[in-house]
């Protein structure tokens, strides 16, 4: 089995600078995929298209857009996006609720979100850090927002980041087996 590797992040200010040159790098040095789009999506639909066009050449595909909860009147136009350029996911990266209640109001609006990206053929995934697997919520405080996030939510998947699981106090080896296919 062969796998394919991308990259997230990590190369902005080179994206920013020399946009196809850092790309035709990257994929010169073995990289398959690339996940925000670096700008990719945010033009013309024809711009999109060429765009896409251009990352096909160079043996590349954008995998992911970026959709915050904060800004869901914006995934309609992300979903658009993420059809026009190829990508299969969108993904929330940063969610910090403060109480039981916000979280639970998290839970119900990244559900909504995936349940409306599933409609139109693609999955709302959440991305996380450490900060997901500390115990901070339930009535003892024994449960992380990356339990509630489970536990109250069927559609929505996740993209576990096993660093940040692992710096968060978790076995990501478990948390894998725990989420299945999500």
């Amino acid at each position: 089995m062969s796998y394919r590797i991308g990259f997230i992040g990590m190369v902005s200010k080179e994206l920013k600078h020399d946009r196809w040159g850092t790309l035709a790098r990257l994929a010169e040095a073995g990289y398959h995929g690339i996940e925000g789009g670096g700008g990719l999506s945010s033009g013309s639909p024809e711009e999109t298209r060429e765009n896409r066009r251009r990352l096909e050449d160079l043996g590349l595909a954008c995998v992911a857009l970026n959709c915050s909860h904060d800004k869901e009147e914006q995934l309609p136009a992300v979903i658009a996006n993420a059809q026009a350029i190829g990508a299969n996911f969108i993904v929330d990266y940063w969610a910090y609720p403060k109480s039981d209640d916000e979280l639970l109001r998290l839970c119900e609006q990244l559900e909504r979100m995936a349940v409306t990206c599933r409609a139109e053929g693609l999955q709302f995934i959440y991305h996380n850090h450490d900060h997901e697997f500390r115990p901070a919520f339930g009535e003892h405080r024994q449960a992380s927002m990356f339990d509630l996030l489970c536990a109250n939510t069927q559609a929505l998947a996740f993209e576990l980041d096993v660093a940040w699981c692992h710096f968060g106090g978790a076995d990501p080896v478990r948390v894998i087996r725990r989420c299945g296919r999500r």
